[in-house]
């Protein structure tokens, strides 16, 4: 799992120390860790965002969750990238991203 800057902000400490107790939390410094990171990632699942955008150009698989923004304009880019679409981020269910993860890593 990948936190920036503005997770490490927002997120209350004990939730980070959960999160790191099931999965390594990496927070890299600049864009280039965060480019050495996406590139040994299997996959990308994440919001429209900055790190999406860099993951599709560097050919990493990307699933990117869009709501409420046109993913017809703002998608990212490249070859493993695939976008998930609703009115509202609550409206895309779990159940929903799992059946693209496993789409995506079959």
């Amino acid at each position: 799992m990948i936190a920036g800057e503005a997770e490490m902000e927002r997120m209350p400490r004990h939730v980070l120390e959960q999160v790191n107790e099931t999965y390594p939390l990496v927070c890299p410094g600049d864009y280039l860790q965060l480019a050495e990171e996406l590139l040994n990632a299997e996959l990308l699942v994440t919001a429209d965002n900055g790190p999406g955008h860099l993951a599709g150009v560097l050919g990493c698989k990307v699933i990117s969750l869009f709501a409420p923004t046109m993913a017809e304009v703002w998608r990212p880019v490249g070859p493993g990238t695939s976008v998930l679409q609703a009115p509202t981020m609550q409206a895309i269910s779990v159940s929903r991203v799992l059946d693209a993860v496993y789409r995506v890593l079959e």
